[in-house]
This record gives structure tokens, sequence and C-alpha cells, in this order.
């Protein structure tokens, strides 16, 4: 048995090309919106409950065999859960495929949240529009060196995270809970409308539409800071779907 985690958009494709070669797959969505796209892809696998569930019980006592890792945060910890399992399951952690960057003086590469909040304070960010999600909010907004920057943070729209963004201190009308990806035009016009003069984001690659958003900051002259990730020698990771396929089938 495989054991997707998942919350990402291309969930139901993943699924999809596991089911073909014949694999049982479960599927635990972390975020509601991912849980949509699989409810709506009708593909008819086992959906986990969001509550209730001890994840790593269950992974131990169905003896899952790979887990694969395609949660959105940058670090889920499932890595450091799992192998406290005996026997533990193989783990994949699966990635979008990241952007060639452009060369630009407005573009900085980071590779961590907390490198990201350094650059912040370096360059003396006034108004911050944030696209990395729910993911360490609190990294940026409670840092004693920022205070005083505003923060405009763009999230899913699901009432428990638009919580969190309000426990963490986000004005509501700094906090826009929308769906993505959005198009280059959508994104300058959001841009705009917040008075941006820095963008964070994490290179989600063009599925996550972190093309548009690189490019509708340069468009506006922004400075904009991307979070690249860090590689792991620790678990085999694959970036796109092809290498995730290779990989299960070794």
């Amino acid at each position: 048995m495989i054991m997707l985690v998942a919350g990402i958009k291309e969930a139901p494709e993943i699924m999809a090309r596991i089911i073909e070669c014949g694999c049982q797959v479960v599927v635990y969505p972390t975020n509601s919106s991912c849980r949509h796209h699989i409810i709506d892809a009708g593909l008819g696998c086992h959906l986990l409950p969001d509550h209730n569930l001890d994840l790593m019980q269950f992974v131990n006592d169905q003896e899952v065999k790979i887990v694969i890792d395609a949660s959105s945060e940058s670090s889920s910890g499932l890595f450091e859960a799992i192998n406290q399992i005996t026997p533990a399951p193989r783990y994949i952690r699966y990635y979008r495929e990241e952007l060639e960057l452009p060369v630009s003086p407005l573009l900085f590469t980071v590779y961590s949240f907390a490198d990201a909040v350094d650059k912040l304070v370096e360059i003396g960010a006034r108004n911050v529009f944030l696209t990395t999600g729910s993911y360490c909010l609190d990294s940026f907004c409670n840092d004693s060196r920022l205070q005083g920057t505003r923060f405009v943070v763009r999230v899913l729209p699901d009432w428990k995270i638009v919580k969190k963004c309000q426990d963490i201190g986000i004005p509501i009308h700094d906090i826009v809970a929308m769906q993505g990806p959005f198009s280059r035009k959508i994104n300058k016009t959001l841009f705009k409308t917040y008075n941006a003069d820095v963008v964070v984001t994490r290179d989600s690659g063009k599925m996550g539409g972190a093309d548009t958003k690189i490019s509708a900051a340069l468009d506006l002259n922004l400075t904009i800071v991307v979070i690249k990730r860090k590689t792991s020698q620790q678990y085999p990771t694959a970036c796109g779907i092809k290498q995730l396929m290779d990989l299960i089938q070794r």
C-alpha cells in the first residue's frame, strides 16, 4: 500500500498515475482545497479523514510500504515521524519543479524562511506582500526587527487558515483569501492594490504560479525575495511526476 500525503492541486494527477501502475493508494489531504480537488477527480481511492486520525498509527497498522510526502510545507516533519516506526516505510519527498530565475537586481534568492526574514530586515521592507501561504507566517510577523512593517498575506480561502492569520495578529483587511495560481495580470493588480514594495514567494515552479508572481513583481519594479528549497541527502526526492513514478517502481 502507498500513502500519499497531499497538499497541492496536482494530487489527483499523482494519484491517477499510481493507480495506473496497479498500486493500492490511500490519500491524506493536508488542506480542504486539496481534499476538494481529490473528491472532484472521482478516482475512487481511499480518502482518509482530516481529524481524529493518528496518521503514524494508521501507517503502522496498515503496513504502508511507501509514504509520498507531497505536502505544500517546506518541512512537514513527516520524514522524522515515520522513522519512529519499525520497520519504517520508504519515504519519498515530492517537489514541484523549480524555475530558472531571471537575473535582476530586484530579485534576491534565499534558502529558508529565516533567511527571507533577514533579507526583509536588510532591505528595510515596509509593505510586504507574502505569497508563501500560511506556513511560517509567524516567522515574519512576530520578528521584533520588523515591527512597523505591514504584511499582506495571500492564503487559501479556508476558515482555519484565515483564523490562524488573525490569531497571529494580521488585520482582516490584509488577508487575501483566494485560490491560486494566479495570472500575471491578477498578481500585478493585487500587488498594486495593496501598495506592496516587496513580494515574498517560494519557488513552487510554474505549477505553483511562481513564474507569474515573479514577472508581475518585476513589471512593477518591486523587490522580490524568492525562497528556494534546500536539497536533502536523507531521503529520495522527486521533482515532477515522472521522477516520482521512477522512484516508486524501483
